[in-house]
C-alpha cells in the first residue's frame, strides 16, 4: 500500500481524485437538464476532465492508463478541442461537444436544454510542468490584468467561435479557481456584446468581492444572485448523491457558484 501511495505521489499512477469511478458522481446515470443539481455536476465533471487531461499529458498516461476521457464520456460528451497555452504547452481548457444535441431542444417551452458546447477551464496545477505559468496568471488576477494574457486572448477567441457556430444559448462556460476567473471575465465580455452565457464558476478567486463590483446590470445582478444560491444549495446533493455515495466528491470544494444568463 505504501509503495502504491509513493507511485501516486510521484505521478506514476493516477490519484483517486482523477479516477471517475472513484471520485465521480456515478449515480447520475440519467441527466435531467431542468435539474440545477445535475447541470452543476456535469459542469464540475468537465472541469475535472481538463485537470485530468493536463495530468495525463504531464505523466504521459496514454491508452488504458489515461483517465480524462471517463469524465466526459459518462455524460455523452466528446472532446472537440483541447486548449493549449502558448507559453508552456499545457492544456488549460477544453471544448466538449454533446453527442445527443438537437436544435429542436430550443423550441421546447419551459424546458432547460442541454448545451451543444461546454468550454471548461482548469485552475492552477502546482506541478513543475505548469506551476510557473499558472502562478504568473494568478498574479495577473490580483493585478486585474488577466485580460491581457495570451491564455485569455486565446480562450475568448475560442468562445466567440463556438457562439458564432451555435448561438449563445447552446454554449456553457465552466471553470475552477484560475479557470473560473477566465470564465467569469469571458462571460462578462460576451454579455456586454449581447451574448450572455450560462457560466458555472467553482471557487472563483473573486468570491470575496461583492457581486455589485463584478456585474453592473441590475437585471443581471439579480439573476446571478438567485442562480448562485439555487445551485449552491444543490451541489452537495448532486455530488454526494443518493444511496451510499457519501465518499463520492469532486476534488475541489465548491465555495461559490455563479450562473450568468
Amino acid at each position: 500500500m505504501e509503495e502504491e501511495d509513493d507511485m501516486v505521489k510521484e505521478g506514476l499512477m493516477a490519484s483517486p481524485r482523477e479516477i471517475f469511478s472513484i471520485s465521480g458522481p456515478i449515480h447520475l446515470t440519467s441527466i435531467d437538464w431542468n435539474n440545477s443539481y445535475h447541470r452543476t455536476s456535469v459542469a464540475s465533471c468537465l472541469v475535472q476532465a481538463v485537470y485530468t487531461l493536463e495530468r495525463d499529458r504531464q505523466q504521459n498516461r496514454i491508452g488504458l492508463k489515461s483517465q480524462a476521457h471517463h469524465w466526459w464520456e459518462f455524460f455523452n460528451f466528446t472532446l472537440a478541442e483541447t486548449l493549449i497555452d502558448q507559453s508552456d504547452g499545457s492544456i488549460y481548457g477544453a471544448v466538449f461537444q454533446y453527442k445527443l444535441f438537437s436544435y429542436n431542444y430550443h423550441n421546447t417551452p419551459y424546458s432547460k436544454t442541454p448545451p451543444f458546447h461546454v468550454i471548461a477551464f482548469r485552475g492552477t496545477i502546482m506541478k513543475p510542468h505548469s506551476r510557473s505559468r499558472d502562478l504568473r496568471l494568478d498574479l495577473r488576477c490580483v493585478r486585474d490584468s488577466l485580460h491581457d494574457s495570451t491564455r485569455f486572448v486565446h480562450a475568448i477567441e475560442v468562445i466567440k467561435t463556438a457562439v458564432a457556430k451555435t448561438g449563445n444559448a447552446a454554449v456553457w462556460l465552466a471553470g475552477h479557481s484560475l479557470g473560473a476567473a477566465v470564465a467569469l471575465l469571458a462571460g462578462k465580455i460576451m454579455t456586454r456584446s449581447g451574448f450572455p452565457l450560462e457560466c458555472y464558476l467553482f471557487n472563483p478567486p473573486f468570491s470575496s468581492i461583492p457581486i455589485e463590483k463584478l456585474v453592473k446590470s441590475e437585471k443581471l445582478k439579480h439573476g446571478v444572485r438567485f442562480a448562485g444560491s439555487l445551485v449552491k444549495a444543490g451541489v452537495a446533493i448532486a455530488v454526494k448523491g443518493r444511496h451510499h455515495h457519501n465518499k463520492v466528491s469532486l476534488h475541489f470544494t465548491i465555495i461559490n457558484v455563479i450562473l450568468i444568463f
